[in-house]
């Protein structure tokens, strides 16, 4: 049995405590549980296997539950290749949005919440508004709370004086505006554990440009495939940018080597392989 959630979690523990049905516990994200036994129990005793997606969960899960490093298995998300893939045209995206075709494109795709660092991306903006000819998309719908924080954006937009900052809104076309984009940054603050899009821009041959938070760092290194930079930091966010535009050569050697990593690591059927085979031994 798969859980993910607590619910189904303790609902498939008492449904199989009298058997030999094995529990694989999956954990997608990096806010930390809570070391009290009774929260803690369920992942060191209520499961054959803890499933996290980077290793920065394991070793918090090692660090502040005492769970046995051997029973935690790292299994990151996968990219389906023939959605993301480099050879997708997505020029009708700068034409709904009256991008011109030579202009440069930097995104930020996420959902509009104050830990995905909006903020930061626009203030980024505004270091490089004297560079011509270059537009920052924000891609992402909103939350409940989203209409109060995309009006904090656009007065700080409004303050700025910039132009050039474009809101889509939701989307659902994502593979189509990553591959009309230049540059993808995720200047995240605080709870990421991968961050998907980048193992999409990855896959699309697109630059990336992430916080050193979370699991990034993990798939994000630094000059190799991708710029890895603080967080709360706009001017290095700008600087990253700068660099990006100014070092082609080193930036296609960045994608190359992004492109080849995801390949290697994230295919489809590369980590079903390894479900299987998590699978194949719970049973044992």
């Amino acid at each position: 049995i798969h859980s993910h959630s607590p619910k189904d979690h303790w609902i498939s523990y008492w449904a199989t405590l009298n058997s030999n049905i094995p529990i694989l516990r999956w954990r997608d994200i990096i806010n930390p549980v809570p070391s009290k036994w009774h929260r803690s129990f369920i992942y060191k005793r209520g499961c054959k296997y803890l499933l996290v997606r980077c290793n920065m969960i394991k070793e918090m899960f090692i660090k502040n539950n005492k769970i046995n490093p051997k029973k935690i298995k790292v299994i990151p998300a996968s990219i389906d290749f023939e959605k993301f893939n480099p050879n997708i045209n997505g020029n009708y995206i700068r034409s709904e949005f009256n991008i011109p075709l030579n202009a440069t494109i930097i995104a930020l795709i996420a959902q509009i919440r104050p830990e995905k660092g909006h903020k930061y991306f626009i203030e980024a903006a505004n270091y490089l508004k004297d560079r011509p000819n270059i537009y920052f998309l924000i891609v992402g719908g909103e939350t409940d709370k989203s209409s109060i924080r995309i009006n904090e954006l656009k007065d700080l937009i409004n303050k700025f004086g910039l132009k050039n900052i474009i809101f889509t809104g939701f989307r659902k076309d994502i593979p189509q505006i990553i591959s009309t984009i230049d540059i993808l940054v995720l200047p995240s603050t605080d709870v990421e554990s991968v961050g998907r899009v980048i193992l999409e821009a990855f896959a699309m041959k697109k630059p990336v440009i992430a916080t050193s938070i979370g699991g990034i760092p993990e798939f994000v290194l630094n000059k190799k495939t991708g710029i890895l930079i603080p967080p709360h930091n706009s001017k290095a966010i700008a600087e990253a940018i700068d660099f990006i535009l100014n070092n082609p050569l080193k930036t296609k050697e960045m994608i190359e080597n992004a492109y080849d990593f995801v390949k290697r690591n994230f295919s489809v059927e590369t980590i079903v392989d390894k479900i299987e085979e998590i699978q194949n031994d719970a049973l044992k």
